[in-house]
């Protein structure tokens, strides 16, 4: 009896290993100073209220060096819709320095490399609601799932 639950049991763990992750990786570089830390959350984008559904500090000490690479993953599996990622650079004391946003989906089995930048010139800039700060100043912060390619890197653990 054991010598079929063995290799049956090994064919199913070698399966679910390879199946396919369903992931945003926000992928994080600044031109900033300062910075110690990213700090990226996802929020739940098709509610009245700013939900949170998670959030992760990367800490920039011990060789950790920008970009970071972040896994976003959908709340629930049943829950492959759009969703807001934001990515904050903070400063020794925990305070935001600058942050950015991006609104997009998920894709059901793949893993998605979403780039946010976080620039010097977006300092003390407030951009107008549903927009966020970038490469060329305020911009919607709606990003295509189509326009997301596939993530080959290592995701950076918190």
């Amino acid at each position: 009896m054991w010598s079929r639950a063995v290799p049956a049991l090994l064919s199913l763990l070698i399966l679910s290993c390879g199946t396919p992750l369903t992931q945003l990786v926000a992928v994080v570089s600044s031109d900033l100073t300062g910075v110690t830390a990213i700090r990226v959350r996802s929020l739940r984008a098709d509610a009245d209220v700013e939900e949170e559904l998670s959030s992760v500090v990367v800490r920039l000490e011990g060789g950790t060096a920008l970009p970071v690479a972040v896994a976003v993953e959908p709340f629930d599996l049943m829950d492959i819709g759009r969703v807001i990622v934001e990515a904050e650079a903070q400063n020794a004391m925990g305070q935001r320095i600058v942050a950015r946003r991006a609104t997009t989906e998920f894709r059901e089995g793949e893993q998605l490399a979403l780039p946010l930048s976080l620039r010097e010139s977006c300092r003390r800039v407030m951009c107008p609601s549903g927009n966020t700060c970038g490469e060329m100043g305020c911009a919607t912060q709606e990003v295509p799932v189509s326009s997301l390619t596939s993530f080959e890197g290592v995701v950076d653990a918190p």
